[in-house]
């Protein structure tokens, strides 16, 4: 069940940056992090500076960033657990980047549509949402395989960054604890 999560979620976010320019800067070097099979009591706080953000997970996830052919680098932070996916992603809009309200609904409305395509996943609903006054949009997706336990995500459009925050648990309530701790850090 693991290996499957891993493979859909990992196909699903690459193509979040590939269809866009994203910025062709370098990525700042990361350091793997040790994965952990904790219980939930661990549930603990990550930040990562170069990303800018917080967020609590029930354990440490590993730390990876990927570019592809154009340059775009693409980071993720992600802890796979028995039945459990928590992720985080992220990536940059060239400098100079800027879009009407009504260019980054689009974009918002899209991004959702990308991941279930990557993902091989089918969209049950969405609907838009804020955090610290940046737009955002959430979704509810539900995998091919019917053994896997439902996702949620959340992105948000932050100054030239997207960040991507997926939750797969059969606990509602992870997800939720997980989703509501994100935070952007200044």
């Amino acid at each position: 069940m693991k290996s499957k999560l891993l493979f859909a979620i990992a196909a699903a976010t690459l193509p979040l940056g590939g269809g866009l320019s994203v910025s062709a800067n370098p990525a700042p070097p990361v350091r793997p992090l040790v994965s952990q099979q904790p219980t939930s009591a661990n549930w603990q706080e990550f930040a990562s500076n170069d990303g800018k953000f917080s967020v609590l997970m029930p354990g440490v996830p590993e730390a990876d960033s990927k570019t592809d052919p154009n340059g775009n680098v693409n980071h993720s932070f992600m802890l796979a657990l028995d039945e459990e996916l928590y992720l985080i992603n992220y990536f940059d809009f060239p400098e100079g980047f800027s879009a009407d309200s009504a260019q980054v609904r689009e974009l918002l409305d899209t991004l959702p549509n990308s991941f279930a395509q990557g993902a091989s996943a089918r969209l049950v609903g969405d609907r838009n949402i804020t955090l610290d006054g940046h737009p955002g949009k959430e979704f509810q997706f539900a995998l091919a395989n019917e053994q896997a336990p439902p996702g949620i995500g959340r992105l948000y459009l932050v100054d030239r960054r997207i960040y991507l925050a997926i939750a797969m648990t059969p606990q509602s309530q992870k997800a939720q604890r997980f989703l509501e701790s994100f935070r952007i850090l200044s």
